[in-house]
């Protein structure tokens, strides 16, 4: 099956597959924005405003230069925690 014009042609028993819960799809960046969704960028910025913090100078720059996983390393490093981490995929769970 074909989900678009020359798109992949996807083998049906794949799609049973996803459809009995068989099998995951992990996509890669950038699928989000022709699918209107939003992007990693705007990800970061959630997990920010739900730790109550603002990016550090270190922080923006990573940000600015587009390297999102450095960026929310950075914040990662930063927020008290006896397990680090925790506060940001508590962030990601409610995205």
């Amino acid at each position: 099956m074909q989900f678009i014009t020359d798109g992949p042609d996807i083998p049906d028993a794949l799609l049973q597959a996803h459809e009995e819960d068989r099998v995951v799809f992990f996509c890669g960046a950038g699928i989000s924005y022709p699918a209107g969704l939003k992007g990693f960028d705007w990800l970061v910025d959630e997990i920010y405003c739900l730790c109550g913090t603002r990016r550090k100078r270190l922080e923006e720059k990573a940000f600015q230069n587009k390297q999102f996983d450095t960026t929310l390393n950075l914040l990662e490093d930063r927020l008290p925690s006896r397990r680090p981490g925790l506060a940001i995929r508590k962030s990601l769970a409610k995205q």
